[in-house]
């Protein structure tokens, strides 16, 4: 398979494409995907001295961000009632 998922047909010499795989996306509104992208930008930086691509770049803050809120998530689940009303020391 190569970087774009797609399976390569030695006897052929091409590439099948009724073997790409689909990637799946979920359907956003236009608020949701302005969220998702607000979010993301907070980790997109580019770095002249650190040469890649947009895509890279995209994808290393894409990580990063789920990263993030996937630790925010189970910091809220983990959290008790007695946590929640606890005066801050």
């Amino acid at each position: 398979m190569n970087p774009k998922g797609q399976y390569h047909c030695p006897e052929w010499e091409v590439v099948c494409p009724f073997f790409i795989k689909e990637e799946t996306t979920m359907e956003m509104n236009q608020y949701e995907l302005a969220n998702a992208k607000r979010l993301i930008d907070g980790y997109y930086l580019t770095s002249p001295s650190k040469p890649g691509t947009n895509a890279d770049e995209f994808e290393r803050a894409k990580r990063e961000c789920v990263s993030i809120l996937e630790k925010q998530l189970n910091n809220v689940k983990s959290l008790s009632v007695n946590q929640f009303f606890a005066k801050p020391k």
